[in-house]
């Protein structure tokens, strides 16, 4: 496999690892929360932080819209920042070996999709 190939795998990985994040965590909360204004996410540290943002400014309410847009831009943010990182390796003259720096973030992105095909599978099966 020549070094194009394993770059494009990685960023394909990468890409559609992302969007099955945000679709899985879509389906994943709680319907009982969806209906309501309040969303609180115990394990979501950029959820907590921009929740007790919002309440410190006199906010009582959160969309499941504004944290549903919140996750897109953010995953935007992660790809466009990786995007970017690899172009270090140009300048650093190692380009034949992008994949390589980008392979922490291909295994986060397998990570965070197996622990969420995990919670979302508890989720259904608990529910039966």
């Amino acid at each position: 496999m020549s070094s194009m190939d394993r770059l494009r795998l990685m960023w394909l990985i990468i890409v559609v690892g992302n969007i099955a994040d945000v679709i899985i965590s879509w389906f994943g909360w709680p319907t009982e929360l969806r209906n309501t204004d309040i969303y609180i996410f115990d394990h979501n540290l950029v959820f907590n932080m921009y929740i007790n943002y919002i309440f410190d400014y006199g906010g009582d309410s959160i969309s499941f819209f504004q944290l549903l847009i919140l996750l897109i831009s953010l995953k935007i943010l992660l790809i466009v920042m990786i995007y970017w990182f690899t172009k270090l390796a140009d300048k650093l003259r190692v380009s034949h070996m992008k994949w390589v720096m980008l392979l922490p973030f291909v295994l986060i992105t397998l990570g965070v999709d197996v622990y969420d095909v995990l919670s979302l599978t508890s989720l259904v099966l608990g529910s039966l």
